[in-house]
């Protein structure tokens, strides 16, 4: 769905931009400046966002084929819910994935790749080096124990004074109650990659 959208405003970037083409040369500040302005950017990012999104799709369509998997287990419904409601109730360390309203009847799958997790249909990049990126995970012990991933954001700052801002947030994974061998296995994996 999003790539769908972002095809349609590059699409849409191209259409303004070929009109602002069509007639004679614009003047500043006229209609046709400002769409071919407009136009030119909007497909330049409408097309990035597009390749970002089919390129994801791609990641997700090979974890579910089971290509590059170290672990996967599902959380049953009744799991999840109680994860979703301990989650509501944080009042630190808030998680950073957004969960889903819905139930999920047959239970949450989770799939764990080599640098990337799959959870319902949210995907993840996990890597421990870049501007986003994970320095620590273990597993956290509560009403549903899930996989805890600290996650820091680094984000360069423009201006006069340039420089970095750092946020740090978590990312945390429900595991199900039959999954502790998979779950030890995943936080051993990813330890391991902020060792190397």
């Amino acid at each position: 769905m999003k790539a769908t959208i972002a095809a349609a405003s590059a699409v849409g970037g191209f259409s303004a931009m070929m009109w602002s083409f069509a007639g004679a040369t614009p003047t500043p500040g006229s209609t046709e400046a400002v769409a071919r302005s407009l136009g030119i950017v909007t497909l330049i990012v409408g097309t990035l966002m597009t390749m970002n999104y089919l390129y994801a799709l791609l990641l997700v369509r090979k974890l579910r084929r089971g290509e590059g998997v170290i672990a996967k287990w599902t959380v049953s419904s009744a799991g999840f819910d109680s994860f979703r409601r301990v989650e509501k109730t944080r009042t630190k360390r808030k998680n950073n994935w957004r969960m889903p309203r819905g139930d999920w009847r047959s239970g949450l799958p989770v799939i764990f790749g080599a640098n990337a997790v799959l959870v319902g249909d949210s995907y993840f990049l996990l890597r421990s080096r870049g501007l986003s990126r994970f320095y620590n995970v273990r597993i956290e012990t509560d009403t549903v124990s899930s996989v805890e991933f600290a996650m820091c954001l680094t984000v360069l700052s423009a201006g006069s004074q340039g420089g970095t801002v750092r946020y740090r947030g978590h990312l945390r994974v429900p595991i199900s109650t039959l999954a502790s061998v998979e779950a030890a296995r995943v936080v051993s994996h990813f330890r391991q990659n902020i060792a190397s």
